[in-house]
C-alpha cells in the first residue's frame, strides 16, 4: 500500500466528494422509537445534538458534501444501511444501559463502519473512573487514593467495613494523614454532576447512599485534594493542510499534541469545579498556564498527558483533569473520552476550543485533524476499512446535506 501521506491525500478527497458521513448524537430514551424497552442509564444523559451540529457545520466548511445528522437509537443500524453511510463521527455518550458511552462505537465496529472516536474498550475504560484508576496505577501514574462504595457495604459491621479500612490507610500515608474531607462521586458521569464534598466519615456514607440512589451505580470516595486544579487537552499529533497548487501537505510533530493547559478557577478553593450545566465554561473560569513562571507544572502535566495518551494507543481527542494535594503533587482525577467540542461563540465555548489559539489553528482545522489522525490509524491498523474508503464511487448518486 502507498505511504500514509499518499493514502491521506487520496482518501480525504474521496471522502469529501463521494463519502456519506454521519455525525451521530444521543437519542432520548424517553422518546418513542428510540429504545425497545426503557431501562436505566447510570451515566447522566445528554443528547449533544448542538455540538453535533457544530461538527457538521465545520465539515461542510471543509468541503465534505454528503453529511447526515443522525441520532443513536434502535433505528440507527437501519438508517446507516439505508443511507449507505461510509464513515461517522461519534458525538454521543449513549442512550441508556451500563457502559453506554461505548455502545455506538461497538455497533459501528460490528457493522464495519469507520468512525472518529475512541475504541469501545478505551472509551469504556476512561468513562469508568474505578477501572481507569486501576489502569493509571498499573502504569505508575499518580491518582488519588480511593475506595469503591457499594450498597452491600452498609450491611457489614462498621469496624470491618471497607470505608473504615480506607480511612486507616489514609492515616498511614503522609500525603493524606490529615485528610478530614472526602469527595464522593459516581463511577461514571459527566459535567461534575452528582459530585459532593463530605466533611466527615459519616457524611461520606450518607452521600454515597445518595449518589447510588441517583445513579444506580457504584460510588467512588477519595480524599479531598486541597491544591490547585488543572486540565489539559490531547489529540493526535498529525495535521494537514491543502494548498490549491501543491495539494495536501501533512506533518507529525509528535504522537500526542498537548494544548489547553489551564488552571481551573474555582468559585471556592475548598470546593470542586462547578458543573458546566450550572456555570458555563468561559475565560473567567480558567487561567492559562505560563511557560515562563509555571514551566515545571506545565511540563509535568504534559508528561502525564502524553503517557496516558500513548499507553492507551489513543488517536482521538481527550481531556485530562488533575489536581494537586497540599504538598503540590499532581494527581489525575479522570480522562474525559468525550470532551465538549462545541465551536467557540460569543455565548459559549469549551475548554478544547479555548486551547486552539495556543496551536494557532481554527476550530475547523481541529475537526480536520481528528479525521486525519483517524484515517492514519486506519491505514496502519484497519487496512480493510482504509481500502474501502479509498475505493468509494458515488458518481451516480445524488448529493444530500444535513438530512435526518
Amino acid at each position: 500500500m502507498e505511504t500514509v501521506d499518499q493514502y491521506l491525500s487520496a482518501v480525504l478527497e474521496k471522502l469529501k466528494s463521494d463519502g456519506n458521513v454521519a455525525i451521530i448524537y444521543a437519542g432520548n430514551p424517553n422518546d418513542a422509537g428510540t429504545v425497545q424497552f426503557k431501562s436505566h442509564n447510570p451515566r447522566h444523559w445528554k443528547s449533544y445534538r448542538s455540538v453535533a451540529e457544530d461538527i457538521q457545520n465545520a465539515l461542510k466548511l471543509l468541503g465534505f458534501r454528503n453529511l447526515f445528522l443522525l441520532e443513536e437509537s434502535m433505528l440507527l443500524p437501519a438508517r446507516l444501511k439505508n443511507l449507505k453511510i461510509d464513515f461517522a463521527w461519534l458525538n454521543t455518550a449513549g442512550v441508556q444501559g451500563v457502559d453506554s458511552s461505548c455502545h455506538c462505537a461497538a455497533l459501528l465496529e460490528s457493522l464495519g463502519i469507520g468512525y472518529v472516536g475512541h475504541t469501545p474498550a478505551n472509551v469504556a475504560l476512561m468513562d469508568n473512573k474505578h477501572l481507569f484508576k486501576i489502569h493509571l496505577l498499573s502504569q505508575g501514574v499518580r491518582t488519588a487514593p480511593y475506595m469503591v462504595w457499594r450498597p452491600e457495604d452498609d450491611v457489614r459491621s462498621n469496624l470491618n467495613s471497607t470505608l473504615d479500612r480506607f480511612i486507616q490507610e489514609l492515616k498511614e500515608d503522609e500525603q493524606f494523614e490529615d485528610s478530614t474531607k472526602f469527595v464522593v462521586k459516581p463511577v461514571c458521569g459527566r459535567a461534575s454532576n452528582h459530585i459532593f464534598i463530605a466533611d466527615s466519615i459519616e457524611e461520606a456514607r450518607e452521600l454515597s447512599r445518595r449518589v447510588f440512589t441517583e445513579t444506580g451505580n457504584t460510588v467512588l470516595i477519595e480524599p479531598f485534594l486541597s491544591g490547585k486544579e488543572f486540565c489539559i487537552s490531547v489529540m493526535g499529533g498529525r495535521s494537514g493542510v491543502r494548498d490549491n497548487e501543491r495539494g495536501w501537505e501533512f506533518k507529525q510533530d509528535s504522537y500526542a499534541c498537548c494544548f489547553g493547559q489551564f488552571e481551573r478557577r474555582l468559585e471556592d478553593p475548598n470546593g470542586i469545579f462547578t458543573s458546566m450545566d450550572i456555570r458555563p465554561i468561559g475565560r473567567d473560569t480558567i487561567k492559562v498556564l505560563s511557560e515562563s513562571s509555571e514551566s515545571a507544572v506545565l511540563g509535568n502535566i504534559n508528561t502525564i498527558a502524553r503517557t496516558i495518551f500513548r499507553n492507551l494507543g489513543i488517536y482521538s481527542v481527550i481531556r485530562i483533569d488533575l489536581r494537586m494535594n497540599k504538598s503540590g503533587h499532581l494527581y489525575v482525577l479522570e480522562a474525559n473520552p468525550k470532551p465538549d467540542l462545541r465551536a467557540p461563540s460569543d455565548e459559549a465555548t469549551s475548554l478544547v476550543s479555548m486551547g486552539l489559539g495556543q496551536l494557532g489553528i481554527s476550530y475547523e482545522q481541529m475537526i480536520l485533524n481528528q479525521i486525519i489522525n483517524t484515517l492514519a490509524h486506519f491505514h496502519l491498523y484497519r487496512k480493510s476499512i482504509a481500502y474501502r474508503l479509498l475505493t468509494l464511487d458515488r458518481s451516480t448518486c445524488s448529493l444530500a446535506v444535513g438530512k435526518n
